[in-house]
């Protein structure tokens, strides 16, 4: 029985390799990302918990004069896709992806000017989705879902902005490998020898982001996300829209 399993799955993979259906093709796209999670929330608020609680301005909590929060930014991305046609209905679609995103903190105390902490991070990502087409109109709508494993091999570039004292730029190491779930939605439409397609996504990472202490850029004065260089309830969620095309095999 497990010949026969073996020899069924091999003609399955050898009857999608060869299916006319089949493409390739390049996407490029803009993103916006955001992270949550109760360390964020306490960044974004000015105070970390625990025993090394400080505030973010001057020794003060945020409150009357002082206030916090995000800004909205956009990242680019660019990748490539490879479609393996199952049957009409269902197809894989493994990618190798390069996204760089931006989270902007901001900060701005009466009369002293605003702060800003910007992180722009650039990630190679390695998708696995599972596509579930059907017909709508002159193309095919589609479902997309799947694991995603996104790689730091550089450096996390974060910027420190002060008004009254200029800026700073320095970098810190990330966390090297990070796990994320993907879902989506897509339309394609037909044009010459394949299909432009337009897509939707949603990634959510469920490893926690690895802050390291960056208080030394600006003294005491600089906000930070814990001491120890190490995990934290942080994670990244990355909203994308996507515009490729897939050339027919």
């Amino acid at each position: 029985m497990k010949k026969i399993g073996l020899i069924l799955v091999c003609l399955l993979i050898a009857t999608s390799l060869f299916a006319t259906d089949n493409k390739f093709g390049i996407a490029l796209g803009l993103n916006n990302s955001f992270v949550t999670g109760s360390d964020w929330k306490d960044f974004v608020d000015g105070v970390e918990t625990g025993a090394n609680a400080r505030p973010i301005w001057h020794g003060e909590t945020p409150g009357p004069g002082i206030s916090t929060g995000t800004a909205f930014t956009l990242g680019v991305e660019v990748g490539l896709f490879f479609e393996i046609a199952i049957n009409e209905m269902f197809s894989i679609q493994p990618e190798i992806n390069i996204i760089q995103t931006s989270i902007k903190m901001t900060a701005e105390a009466t009369g002293q000017g605003e702060t800003s902490l910007t992180v722009r991070t650039t990630y190679f990502e390695i998708p696995l989705l599972a596509r579930i087409n059907f017909d709508a109109g002159p193309g095919k709508m589609a479902i997309l879902v799947g694991p995603s494993l996104f790689l730091n091999p550089m450096k996390s570039e974060r910027e420190w902005n002060k008004d009254a004292a200029g800026g700073e730029d320095t970098t810190v190491e990330e966390g090297a490998a990070l796990v994320a779930a993907v879902i989506g939605v897509g339309y394609a439409l037909p044009a010459g020898n394949g299909t432009v397609l337009f897509d939707l996504r949603y990634r959510r990472m469920f490893s926690a982001m690895n802050w390291v202490e960056v208080d030394n850029m600006k003294g005491s004065n600089a906000p930070y996300m814990g001491t120890d260089g190490g995990k934290h309830n942080a994670r990244p969620n990355i909203i994308s829209l996507r515009l490729g095309y897939g050339f027919s095999l």
